[in-house]
């Protein structure tokens, strides 16, 4: 339980309990730590608050189902977890949004997440993954958060894309977007993280504290900018190189979060008549992102940079917050 800025507590909580109808009880069995994560422990993500038990990104065995259940899964089964609880009344779930619902609830943000031996959940959460190892199923969720921006960007084969942050989530994107058939840029200003672009895909990594991006983009798309442009750092000044470097016509995700608020130069978002796109959470793509982790086991695999059992997550939260470029997904094991 994070219970505090940058305090963690291990105890002892009350078994959860038997699984109502429409619901399963889960056994952990690995959970990922990302950038967010290490945020609300250290109360610089602007969701944060205390007390909560972090976890949203993880895979589990299904340990019972409720009475009446039906379906297709089965007890032992490995699943990834879909950590969004949406409310399926608003307007955003009535027009299929339910990752930006008005009222969203989030395991880990919102509600006590998966750092725990046990959960329940609603078995339309669950996806199959027992042909996955439990740090695999874990990583579909960061996935899931990529391949969002990638399907509302609407990245096409051949399609030039620069990706502005080589983290968690840069590298994501870049899984997605390869996937997509897209050839790929990435901007960051860790070395550690720009060679692991290089090494995943990315034609060119640009150190943006060592070199000027603009011209290096301008360079690699011939003078005409970059069909889509993905910013996943939640910096202002980054977010407003991406819109200077974007194509005309071309499309702009944004995922990055910040406190702080960023001027839009109207001007040259009507100019170049370009798509700027918020992205968050997934929106009916995490079964897709199943498969995407299937498809890319290896390079998925070496994402996974560290792993802790559950009584270490405070020394994980610690190394993930003081070295940035070594820890790109740690892990958290538990259970068998």
């Amino acid at each position: 339980m994070t219970t505090a800025v940058r305090r963690v507590e291990l105890s002892d909580i009350r078994e959860p309990g038997d699984p109502g109808p429409g619901e399963a009880l889960l056994e952990i069995a690995a959970v990922g730590i990302c950038g967010s994560d290490i945020g609300m422990w250290a109360a610089t993500d602007p969701y944060a608050a205390f007390p909560i038990r972090q976890g949203h990104e993880f895979s589990a065995r299904i340990a019972a189902l409720g009475a009446g259940y039906q379906g297709p899964l089965r007890v032992g089964q490995l699943c990834a977890v879909e950590p969004l609880l949406p409310d399926h009344t608003c307007i955003a779930c009535r027009r299929g949004h339910p990752n930006c619902c008005r009222n969203l609830r989030v395991y880990g943000a919102h509600l006590d997440g998966a750092l725990t031996e046990r959960l329940i959940v609603p078995v339309e959460n669950l996806f199959p993954a027992d042909d996955l190892t439990p740090e695999l199923a874990a990583f579909v969720e960061p996935i899931s958060i990529g391949l969002q921006m990638v399907t509302r960007s609407g990245l096409a084969a051949g399609d030039q894309a620069v990706i502005f942050g080589a983290g968690p989530i840069g590298q994501a994107v870049q899984v997605a977007a390869a996937d997509r058939g897209a050839r790929l840029l990435s901007v960051d200003v860790v070395p550690g993280r720009l060679d692991r672009a290089l090494a995943n895909g990315a034609e060119l990594a640009v150190n943006s504290r060592a070199d000027d991006p603009a011209a290096r983009i301008a360079a690699w798309t011939d003078g005409d900018g970059p069909a889509v442009v993905f910013e996943a750092t939640g910096v202002g000044a980054v977010f407003r190189t991406a819109i200077d470097v974007v194509a005309h016509s071309g499309t702009v995700v944004v995922a990055g979060t910040s406190n702080d608020d960023v001027p839009i130069p109207s001007l040259t978002l009507v100019r170049k008549e370009m798509n700027l796109l918020g992205s968050r959470n997934n929106a009916g793509v995490f079964g897709q992102a199943v498969d995407v982790v299937r498809r890319y086991r290896e390079r998925c695999e070496s994402l996974i940079t560290q792993r802790y059992t559950l009584d270490r997550v405070p020394e994980a939260m610690a190394f993930g917050e003081a070295n940035p470029a070594s820890a790109n997904k740690m892990m958290v094991l538990i259970g068998r």
